[in-house]
């Protein structure tokens, strides 16, 4: 799914408005924290993969805006 999200700003990111790009890049930061703080009260680190992966789309969409 973040494969899918990371090619899609590849390719079309300027077809995106600056105040949508603003909203999906805050959004984007929202699910991170979330899982962060999901993460924190787990004892497994089940989710670290997707973290990661969420995280590189963040700093994507950071140098695209």
């Amino acid at each position: 799914m973040l494969g899918i999200l990371e090619e899609n700003i590849k390719l079309k990111w300027n077809v995106v408005s600056n105040d949508d790009k603003i909203s999906i890049r805050n959004f984007l930061i929202s699910i991170l924290l979330k899982c962060i703080n999901e993460q924190a009260n787990q004892t497994n680190s089940s989710n670290n993969h997707f973290i990661n992966k969420l995280n590189n789309v963040i700093v994507l969409v950071y140098f695209l805006i």
